[in-house]
Parts: C-alpha cells; structure tokens; sequence
C-alpha cells in the first residue's frame, strides 16, 4: 500500500505542484488505505508498524513517520556547528498512533550544504549511545559513517540505516561509488595527510637553527654574572654562534652538492634514455658507477678527508636537529592532549554541576560537547589509552545519572543449566514467599532459598501445553498455556490441570492476574480486559470489564493490580479505574520504553515496575507517572519474569536459565 502510493506520487508529480500540499494529500489517502487493509482482517498490531516516509524537492524536506525508529537531522551551522534534532519525538503531538490515522504529523525544514538525514533501526545505547552516534554520523561521510556504527553493534544486532548528506555543489555524471572501509581509514590520516604537504614546501634552514639556538644564547645571555663566569658565557655565545654559522654553511653546501647529484642523476636518467636501444640497463648503470669511482680516486687524499669529514658532521647535525624536532613535537602533542583532556574533564565537571541544579538539558549538551572531544584523542600510547578509558568512564557514568541509570551486579541465586542442562524456564512466580517456575518441558521447580538451588518437584501434568503465563492464586497459581487454556498449580500434590474458563474463546492473552477472586485477563487484540468470577472449580465465560477507553492497548503486554487497574503497552502505561480510562502522564525515560514485557505493584506500594529485557534493566516509576531509577545489568537480557520483594527490599530477575536478586537502592534511601 505505501509503495504504491509512493510510486504515484512520484509519477504523477509536476514541478509546478505545490509540494507540501500534495504530500499531506498522499498522507491523508494512506491513511484510508492502511485504515481499510486492516479492517479487511490484516491483523497487525500498530506497535509492529514503523515506517518515516519523506520527501526531498530542491532545497526542502517533507517527512512523517510513525513507531519505534531514530530519526536524526543535522543542521550544521556557519560556524561549522551542529544542532541536532530528533525527529522521532516530534512525530507525535501527544495523541497514541492508530490503525485509524497512523501518520499524524507533518515535518518540513529547509536544507543547507552540510545538512545530514539519518533514520534507522533503534539501537540500545549500551551497544552505541546517542551522543557517540551523532559524533559518527558528523564527522564521517554517509556511508563510512554506517560502517562504523555497525562496528560498535553486537554480532547478531538488527540494523538498517538510510543517511543522506546535502553535497556543497552539485556533481555530475553518475554517482561515484564510495568505499565506507576507505573513508574511514582517510579520517585516520588527515593528520599525517597534512603534515606531508606542509613537508613538501622548502624548509627555512637558517630560521630552524635561529629557533633551535635561540633558548641557549638568551640564557648565556642572562644578567647577573662578572668577571671569569661573564668571560665564559661570552666565549661560549661566541661558540654557539659559530658551529650554528658553520652549520648553515654546511647544509647551503650539502644542498649545492645535493643539486649537483641530481642533475648528474638526471644526465644518467638521459644517458640511459638515449643508449637504451644499444645497451642493457646493467650495463649503463655499471659503467656509471666505474666513471664515479675513478674520479673519487683520482682526488687528493686531502679533499677525500674532508669529503668524508663533512659527510660525518653532516650526519650528526642532521641527526641532532632531527631529535630535537622530534622531541619538540612530542612535547608540542602532549600539551594539546592535555589540554583537550583538562577541557573534557571541565566539561564533566560542568555537567555534574547542572545535574545537581537539575537543569537536565544544559547537563545533555555539555556531555556532548565533551563526546565530541574525547573523539578527537588518538591512543597512540598506552598511558594515552588509559586515559581515555578513563574519561570515557567518567562520562558514561555521569550520561547513567543524567539518565537515572543505576548498574547493579545482581547476586545469582540459582542455576537451572546447572541442574538440568537444555531447560529452559518460561515462566515464574511467587506464592507464600516461594518462588516456583515452570520449564519448556513443564517440570516444576521450587526455589529453596536455604541451599539457594532449583529443587524439582514431583508434579502430574494434565492436559495442558507449555506454560506462558502465571500469577498466583491463594495457596495456588493459576497459569495460561501456549493455546491459551487457564489451567491450576495445585501446590498441595503437586498437580498442573486445566480448568474451565473463557480465555480460550479470547482473541488473544497477554497476562491474568487474580484480585479479590476474580481473574482479569488482558487481551490485546481484543483491546479489552476481561473479568471471570469463580464458578465451581473454574470461571465463568467472563465479561468486558473496561467500558470506556481513549488509548490503544493493541500493543498491550501485562496489567498490575491495586484497586486499580495498570497496563503495559510498548511505549507507555494506560491507567483505568473503575472500567474508565483515567488521565496519566508517564514521565519520560531515556532510553525509551522499546518491548517491556512486565509490570507490577499492589495495593501496598507506592510504585510500578517495568521489566524492560531488550534495554536490560528494571524501570522504577511512582505512581503518578514520575520516573525514579532505572537498575541496568547486563544479566538481565533474556529476563521472562521479576519478582518484586518490597517488604525485603529487593527484586529478584528470572532469566531463562537463571536467578539473581539484587537491592532495591530506592527502597533503602
């Protein structure tokens, strides 16, 4: 649908055509196009729909988009700066997309040679963060630039990108083919580019002694000094003066000579041309060499002396300035590292100084300044790369408070690959302060905090497929399989059955969770939340419980019960009470929201817990929406299930093979 009315548009369009209006009207016949394919019955949640669709006509940019993407513009400005948009939060205007009009909002801008566009897969910013991604994408060319950021991905990572660049003049003929390897490689040697064309102009020999010497006359030179100390100062001026006068006579003479050489080199190279078709090679470079010989013998031995004296003078001058050049430059490079170092660290400390006034967005500009810089230090040595781990640390560290992030080295409780190698757990849930779990293959397990080992249980399985889903129940759990039939763990003989009930008659089962004996399953296909009351040893068929809604929940992935009811989408947090959608402004959380699959509290706490596995953390939000901490551990990535123990103060994290527990920080403060 979107490729066809792309290609019409770009058909049929005239260069008379008012553009922007043209491409609201495509927007809008999408629109009804999309709105209509789903109805038809192509049943795709909008939270699986991410697209930027654009328009370039001259010198402007008409975008609109819609999901989960980056989108990046960069405007470089006449001082050769950067402002940085992020497109991506602006598609939105505050009103949740729908299958009903996805695309909301129109962007425009006017381009300027320099200009870049970038939209591209979201990446998590502990494989790249933001800053180090616009740094790249400033400082590359586009497609060097791609290369690179897909350097800093974990193998496996998902990414596609698109980057465009408006070009200072206009080219012609086709396209050339840019190499990103190459263009990278050339950012490495611009200096040592530089450097050699600035050799290549001729050097001012009696400048560079002047200078080389000029430190060692003025400290002779000094005040303060009488009789024979004065008299050796002068003589030793007058000496340094003299080997400095003798050796610009010697470099004027080894140059004369040097030009000589050449021009004899460049009679040879004729000579060679012109006997070329009588002689072979060899031959003329060996009767050269012959002619060269006997004219040095034929020398007084007196001349050869002081050939073969100038020769070795010349060497250790040329050798001497050499080492001291070099030395000058090494000193010269470490006082700009230095110095580039003592601005980053400024920079910090600036940044850490606007945290604690909670000016936010002056602390995100100045640690991006700051990136910029550290990008510019080359590790060209083992001290210099310390250092810049080190400053890349103290950075990262001040970006994780800027974000609320707090690492945590979670303590690993249990071991299941330990135990039963090739399990895996698909769900896990807490009932009376045990924690049970159930695999793949639907063996049951009790964690038992004493030995801090997964004990399995001797359990009778009925009729049910694997466990997906599990809240607890009483001294029970209740759980939902991959065919969506409700079924009871009774803990008491240890028994997993089906039980009747209406999810299997549910389009779809997101999470059930149990409040006052009631089960309340969220479907999201359904967009509904749907109350079963106990009848006989099962529920009934059910009922819709929500009467009123403004939001999506087609992308609904748990519910948390206080009295009121909170669920989990991809991106945000719908609260109802009551059956009503009621108003609730979720803070925003860097990085955002991208596929949490967990959310919980109760009537006891004062707050919600996200489990987010993708961005490998816990989100902790008060609530009325207001972030508090997000606790990141690498540990985390393929989290199925969180255990919340406020009353302890910790949270425990089940992976699929695994346990770990780790303090609640924000509880202990």
């Amino acid at each position: 649908t979107l490729k066809d009315h792309l290609t019409r548009f770009h058909e049929t369009l005239e260069r008379s055509a008012n553009i922007p209006r043209r491409f609201e009207q495509v927007l809008q016949a999408m629109n009804e196009d999309i709105a209509k394919t789903i109805e038809e019955g192509k049943k795709v949640p909008i939270s699986d729909f991410h697209v930027v669709i654009g328009v370039i006509y001259k010198n402007q940019i008409f975008l609109t988009g819609v999901g989960n993407l980056t989108a990046l513009f960069m405007h470089r400005t006449a001082k050769q700066r950067f402002v940085i948009y992020e497109l991506d939060r602006q598609f939105h205007t505050g009103d949740a997309p729908t299958w009903q009009k996805p695309f909301l909002t129109v962007l425009d801008g006017e381009l300027h040679p320099g200009d870049s566009f970038y939209v591209a897969t979201r990446i998590s910013p502990h494989e790249i963060s933001l800053g180090e991604l616009q740094d790249v994408l400033v400082m590359l060319p586009p497609s060097g630039a791609l290369v690179r950021i897909q350097q800093y991905l974990n193998i496996g990572s998902p990414y596609g990108a698109i980057c465009l660049r408006v070009q200072e003049q206009e080219l012609t003929g086709p396209p050339k083919k840019i190499n990103p390897l190459h263009s990278i490689e050339q950012l490495g040697k611009t200096k040592e580019a530089t450097a050699s064309i600035l050799g290549e102009q001729s050097p001012d020999f009696r400048a560079l002694v002047g200078k080389t010497i000029a430190p060692i006359i003025n400290k002779l030179s000094a005040p303060g000094t009488r009789g024979t100390k004065s008299t050796i100062r002068s003589i030793l001026k007058a000496v340094v003066r003299l080997l400095a006068t003798a050796a610009v006579f010697v470099y004027a003479t080894i140059r004369n000579i040097a030009q000589a050489v050449a021009a004899v080199v460049q009679r040879l190279f004729s000579k060679y041309k012109k006997a070329k078709g009588e002689k072979k090679t060899k031959e003329v470079v060996k009767d050269s060499v012959a002619s060269a010989k006997k004219r040095f013998q034929k020398l007084p031995k007196t001349s050869k002396y002081i050939a073969l004296g100038v020769l070795v003078v010349l060497v250790l001058l040329i050798g001497s300035i050499s080492i001291i050049g070099s030395s000058k430059d090494k000193q010269e490079a470490e006082m700009a590292f230095q110095t580039i170092v003592s601005r980053i660290e400024e920079k910090k400390n600036a940044a850490e100084a606007s945290l604690i006034y909670q000016d936010d967005e002056q602390a995100r500009t100045i640690l991006t300044e700051a990136v910029a810089l550290l990008e510019t230090l080359s590790a060209d040595s083992k001290s210099r790369e310390a250092d810049i781990q080190r400053l890349k640390d103290e950075l990262n560290t001040v970006f994780a408070t800027l974000r609320g992030m707090t690492e945590v080295s979670p303590s690993l409780l249990a071991d299941l690959g330990l135990q039963d190698e090739g399990a895996v757990l698909t769900s896990a849930v807490e009932v009376g302060a045990v924690i049970y779990a159930v695999t793949d293959g639907l063996a049951l397990y009790r964690f038992n905090d004493l030995e801090q080992i997964l004990t399995l249980e001797d359990s009778t399985l009925g009729s049910i497929g694997k466990v997906v889903i599990s809240t607890e129940a009483g001294n029970d759990f209740l759980f939902v399989d991959e065919n969506k039939r409700l079924g009871r763990a009774n803990l008491t003989n240890n028994t997993l059955n089906p039980i009747v009930s209406g999810t299997e008659s549910l389009q779809s089962v997101e999470d059930i969770k149990v409040y006052n004996d009631n089960v309340y399953a969220l479907t999201a296909q359904g967009q509904q939340i749907v109350k079963m009351r106990p009848q006989g040893d099962g529920y009934d068929a059910g009922t819709p419980w929500t009467t009123s809604r403004d939001s999506d929940i087609s992308s609904a992935r748990s519910l948390a019960i206080d009295g009121d009811i909170y669920v989990l989408t991809a991106n945000s947090i719908v609260k109802f009470a009551t059956g009503s959608e009621r108003p609730f402004i979720l803070d925003t959380v860097d990085p955002g929201l991208t596929n949490p699959t967990s959310i919980w509290t109760d009537i006891a706490s004062n707050y919600l817990y996200v489990l987010d596995p993708p961005e490998r953390r816990v989100i902790v939000f008060e609530k009325d929406g207001n972030f508090v901490t997000q606790f990141v551990s690498e540990e985390f990535h393929n989290a199925i299930a969180m255990i919340v123990r406020e009353d302890k103060k910790t949270i425990i994290v089940v992976t699929t093979t695994k346990l770990f527990s780790f303090p609640a920080e924000h509880l202990l403060k």
